[in-house]
């Protein structure tokens, strides 16, 4: 008789090796009723760094918590109300597939995935590859270290690819995927979850303090535009969001593949790409200042093709 094997068991197993928080920490983990709530319980269980609470654990195709996407719906509301009714440190939510993760403060705020990405880098190996607008918001930011990093298109096949080409300890989406040099150069967003506890844990201060230590308020906005003529469209939309624009420029140029346009102004910067899967174009609007945030989010809500 053949004997089954605890494949989860193991997987929890070996991500547990990573896991080393230097104080104590208490946790909100919401799993968003996905897979990630089989394996982490068992990860974090014997720590005794950690004290952790469980939210939306049950395993359920119906997403009866919030829904599978954190970042649509009120599951960012969710984790926002448990990490503040815990008293937490901080509170990690993961899609429904466990392959990306986001962080709120112990303020309940969101933590912005380019700051995440800054936490997670500052413990891993130069050099650093990051999606086009995880970079731009990194340098809008105050943040961005040219010479530490490898800018590459959106998605998980490119950033592998010039993660495994250079050599880099460290890669990050800014839809929240995050890639490991230990773990092949794939991204995974239990051992991301893993090692923001670390990072946390190691700073001289709250992680509220570490947001609001970076030099500047980067606002981040993302927009889904259906369009059946992406290319009609990218250009509409790059012509729509270029006033005031200092320098438009093809994403070809900056990382030698299409990826549709860049847009940069000394306070606002935009990305308009056609989407990989999906009938879609992308537009990201990312401000240091609110009012530009409000202006362009007038200029999309207004855009038609």
């Amino acid at each position: 008789m053949l004997k089954t094997r605890n494949y989860a068991g193991e997987y929890a197993l070996f991500l547990r090796t990573f896991l080393a928080p230097a104080r104590p920490l208490r946790v909100v983990f919401d799993f968003s009723n996905g897979p990630a709530g089989i394996i982490v319980p068992d990860v974090v269980r014997s720590e005794p760094n950690l004290t952790a609470f469980f939210v939306d654990r049950a395993l359920s195709g119906n997403f009866p918590g919030h829904g599978p996407n954190p970042l649509a719906g009120a599951g960012l509301l969710h984790l926002h109300t448990e990490v503040l009714a815990r008293h937490a440190n901080l509170g990690l939510i993961f899609d429904a597939d466990g392959d990306r993760v986001f962080v709120v403060d112990e303020r309940g705020r969101w933590v912005p995935p380019h700051l995440v990405a800054h936490l997670l880098a500052r413990r891993a190996a130069t050099p650093f590859v990051f999606d086009t607008r995880t970079a731009l918001a990194l340098r809008y930011a105050g943040l961005f270290e040219p010479a530490a990093a490898i800018l590459s298109p959106v998605g998980s096949v490119y950033i592998k690819e010039r993660m495994r080409a250079s050599g880099a300890g460290f890669g990050a989406e800014y839809s929240g995927h995050y890639y490991f040099k230990e773990f092949l150069s794939v991204d995974s967003g239990i051992l991301a979850a893993v090692n923001v506890l670390n990072a946390v844990s190691r700073l001289p201060y709250s992680l509220a303090e570490f947001v609001d230590l970076a030099p500047r308020d980067v606002r981040f906005e993302e927009r889904n535009m259906p369009t059946k003529k992406p290319r009609v469209t990218v250009a509409a939309l790059t012509s729509a969001l270029r006033p005031g624009a200092r320098r438009v420029t093809p994403a070809a140029r900056m990382i030698g593949v299409q990826d549709g346009m860049v847009i940069e102004a000394d306070a606002w910067f935009a990305t308009v790409r056609p989407s990989n899967t999906e009938p879609l174009v992308r537009v990201c609007v990312g401000s240091i200042e609110p009012r530009i945030t409000k202006e362009k989010r007038v200029v999309l809500a207004a855009f038609s093709v």
